[in-house]
């Protein structure tokens, strides 16, 4: 492969998807709500108590589709020493928001590596919600953040 191949468009059958489950978002909570207070949209219809006939929950930011991040090796990390960090950032905010899980964190520093990493897709959704029940009562309840990360690879 030249220096020039990168340039051009992969076809579908030069790339595969893989999807990340980011269990350790669970211990980063604090650091995650702190970022989304500060680079999340809040979702109006949570505010004005507007809510869709159609919808029994409301979430008060609207999912986040993160543009600015990048993935850090930890080798400090205490848990493991092949640990990635995937950082978070928005102005001023930076943020850890999670790690590449542990039994994918060799390979995935591999094609780190060799530039394998063609388009990424990261965001944060959950938090704080209002659930309205069948009698229209409204609830206010604390849902955890989750942080999806779907990685499209060369081949």
């Amino acid at each position: 492969m030249g220096f020039f191949d990168f340039l051009k468009e992969p076809t579908k059958d030069e790339l595969y998807e893989v999807e990340y489950d980011i269990y350790s978002a669970t211990y980063l909570q604090d650091e995650i709500s702190k970022y989304v207070e500060k680079a999340g949209v809040i979702n109006n219809r949570y505010i004005t108590e507007e809510y869709d006939k159609n919808s029994n929950l409301v979430y008060k930011y609207n999912p986040i589709d993160i543009k600015n991040y990048r993935f850090e090796k930890d080798p400090k990390n205490q848990h493991d020493k092949n640990a990635i960090k995937i950082i978070a950032s928005s102005g001023l905010t930076v943020c850890c928001i999670g790690y590449i899980p542990q039994e994918s964190n060799v390979k995935f520093a591999k094609l780190m590596k060799e530039n394998k990493i063609y388009n990424v897709n990261l965001s944060i959704v959950g938090g704080p919600r209002k659930i309205i029940s069948k009698n229209e009562d409204v609830v206010n309840d604390d849902m955890r953040y989750y942080v999806r990360l779907k990685i499209l690879f060369r081949k």
